[in-house]
């Protein structure tokens, strides 16, 4: 049986958004290298958190770029991600003959 989990997740920026399409979540962090000529391997350390969430969303969306607030993904089992400083980095709507109009928002974060 397949993990139909995500149908109950649920994405908020200023208010809920759906219907939703499909929700990612992603961080990472520069490679640092902080090898000494005593160190028997190379050593790394992370840099600054890099986070961001891209939501899809079903039909078109009146979020444009620049636009601030928090955005919070919470998924089907209770585990939530929040940016509560973000600014949408992208809108991109697209659709096809025969098919459903989606609205894809990047979303990263900012000063407050």
């Amino acid at each position: 049986m397949a993990n139909e989990g995500f149908n109950s997740s649920t994405f908020t920026f200023n208010g809920a958004r759906s219907p939703l399409e499909s929700i990612a979540y992603s961080d990472s962090a520069a490679e640092i290298a902080v090898t000494g000529s005593t160190d028997a391997t190379h050593v790394y350390v992370a840099g600054k958190s890099n986070p961001a969430i891209t939501v899809e969303l079903v039909g078109a969306s009146t979020e444009t770029v620049g636009s601030t607030g928090t955005a919070v993904v919470t998924w089907f089992d209770g585990n939530t991600h929040t940016l509560t400083n973000s600014v949408v980095i992208s809108v991109d709507e697209s659709g096809s003959l025969d098919d459903k109009l989606t609205t894809s928002i990047g979303i990263r974060p900012t000063r407050a």
